[in-house]
């Protein structure tokens, strides 16, 4: 566990997400994967295509179909996670 806790540890100090005097811990630790997970998100969406992918038409819709994804996959990822650390 304290390998896990050091992680976390330092993704918090990396993004500066810092505890909230009233916050608890385990609040803590699942803001800090939240953040973290979400910012992946953010970041796959400058991710380039692979040979056999095209652009699709329309843009828009293709970026909140993937966010959609990325949501759904961010909860069950968090909750895994969760089972890990705590």
């Amino acid at each position: 566990m304290k390998k896990y806790n050091g992680l976390l540890a330092e993704i918090a100090r990396e993004f500066h997400i810092e505890q909230g005097e009233a916050e608890s811990m385990e609040r803590w630790k699942a803001r800090i994967v939240y953040s973290l997970l979400g910012r992946m998100a953010y970041a796959s969406l400058y991710d380039h295509l692979e040979e056999d992918e095209e652009l699709p038409e329309d843009n828009q819709s293709e970026i909140m179909a993937r966010l959609n994804r990325y949501n759904k996959a961010k909860v069950q990822i968090a909750k895994k996670l969760q089972r890990l650390i705590l």
